[in-house]
């Protein structure tokens, strides 16, 4: 907006306008209004309607007109956004919006209670208390991840970690006499997501019930565990290590207790789970190159373990094939005596014919020591409760020669063709030759003694 400049109607330089003696008062007056009259004139009329239509108000006394756009100290209302030149250096600066954003904390501090502080930053959340003592509480919160920690001031800590796919909680105590010791729950989702597991570092005291599909141990003292059955057997290990060796084990399921040597048959199978389900890995396992077996023999991918499923997979879990033989085998029977039930110990493998066998069986009765030989009776001891003992299938004497008796010397047959020699010592009694003593093949000695001699 351009104003109209102020121009005087007369010249003062000019003595035709303003002479430089004027004998007239009236006129000296006159001039001088005039020059006052067109100065007031161009305030009035021209420069005040200019200014005053830019909008706006005027200063107290109204010596200033402060524009309607103008910002006061005092304060004021924005019509559109402010925009800073920087970050803020000191204290009482002004801050741009991606400052505050990126960066929010609060603390506050207490001489009797310690201190609390908040920090909120882009993508991130901290909160944190610390008393006097050295105990500290912390929570950091992220976008995908939520931790939290309380540690003593004697350093034991407890910590929770939250992620997607895995929770896991920890104790340590770093006071303990004989080092840092850990009690730790991880809660995680399979590395396919199959099967999410639970791994528990420490001791666990179970007050209620225990309820499980299957256990297993990750060295292999329990390998197959369930509420029915137990098998120690490695041989999910023993094909990962491509090991044909023979597998020794323990087998237990209803109420036996079997230790089974099971021998390489040639071949492979798929294996199955107590429920006759076959089994899958949950990644690739026997051609994968960033897989490898563990200490306990399993297959891990980049650190984690690989699991078993029977959720069916592109990777079945494969075993060598076995036969089977049950060496010892724990028990209960039928006590073909009295029909009860009582603990049975089997031992050996046997034959077809269910003979080559030996038992241990407690009655109610006794304790028996059986054995059955191929194609003959059956043989044992019994040790009853009356004191007495019984042997069952012992050796009788079929026959005795003693065509050379007085020479000293007769032989005993026994039952199945076995002979046994005996030398005779005599001596006078009375004036008879009689027998005093019998000596075995080896050499135990059966004294005889007559009436009236030695």
């Amino acid at each position: 907006m351009e104003l109209e400049r102020l121009r005087f109607s007369k010249n003062w330089e000019d003595p035709a306008d303003y002479p430089t003696y004027e004998a007239n008062e009236v006129q000296v007056r006159k001039d001088i209004q005039s020059l006052y009259t067109e100065i007031q004139s161009y305030i009035n009329d021209v420069l005040l309607p200019a200014l005053e239509s830019l909008g706006g108000e005027w200063a107290e006394g109204g010596a200033v007109l402060i524009p309607a756009d103008v910002l006061r100290k005092s304060g004021g209302t924005m019509t559109g956004p402010l925009y800073l030149a920087r970050e803020p250096v000191e204290k009482r600066e002004s801050a741009t919006k991606a400052y505050v954003d990126e960066t929010t904390g609060l603390t506050a501090k207490s001489a009797e209670e310690g201190m609390a502080a908040l920090s909120v930053r882009a993508g991130k959340i901290e909160a944190a208390v610390l008393d006097h003592q050295g105990n500290i509480s912390q929570l950091t919160q992220k976008a995908t991840s939520l931790e939290s920690l309380v540690q003593s001031a004697q350093g034991d800590l407890s910590e929770i970690r939250q992620t997607a796919k895995e929770i896991s909680f920890s104790v340590t105590e770093h006071a303990a006499a004989d080092g840092t010791v850990m009690a730790k729950i991880t809660l995680k989702i399979g590395p396919n997501s199959y099967s999410g597991y639970v791994r528990i570092t420490g001791n666990v005291d179970v007050s209620g019930e225990l309820s499980a599909r299957a256990l297993y141990a990750a060295r292999g003292d329990i390998a197959d565990l369930t509420v029915d059955s137990l098998s120690t057997s490695r041989r999910i290990v023993k094909y990962l290590a491509r090991d044909t060796g023979e597998d020794h084990y323990i087998r237990i399921r209803e109420q036996t207790v079997d230790f089974v040597s099971a021998v390489y048959a040639g071949g492979r199978t798929q294996a199955l789970d107590p429920k006759g389900m076959p089994l899958y890995w949950e990644d690739e396992v026997y051609d994968a190159v960033d897989v490898e077996l563990g200490e306990d023999g399993y297959p891990r991918k980049l650190g984690q373990r690989i699991f078993t499923t029977t959720v069916e997979t592109a990777w079945p879990v494969y075993v060598y094939r076995y036969a089977e033989l049950v060496k010892q085998s724990f028990c209960f029977g039928v006590d073909t005596l009295t029909g009860d039930y009582a603990p049975v110990a089997v031992f050996g493998a046997g034959d077809p014919a269910g003979t080559n066998k030996a038992y241990l069986l407690k009655r109610r009765s006794g304790f028996d020591l059986r054995y059955l030989p191929p194609g003959a009776k059956e043989i044992g001891i019994h040790m009853g409760a009356d004191g007495y003992m019984d042997l069952t299938g012992l050796r009788r004497t079929t026959k005795l020669d003693l065509s050379a008796f007085e020479k000293g010397t007769f032989t005993e047959t026994l039952e199945g063709g076995e002979t046994a020699v005996y030398t005779v010592a005599f001596e006078e009694v009375d004036g008879e030759k009689v027998p005093v003593a019998i000596t075995d093949s080896e050499g135990r000695t059966t004294a005889i003694t007559w009436k009236g001699g030695a």
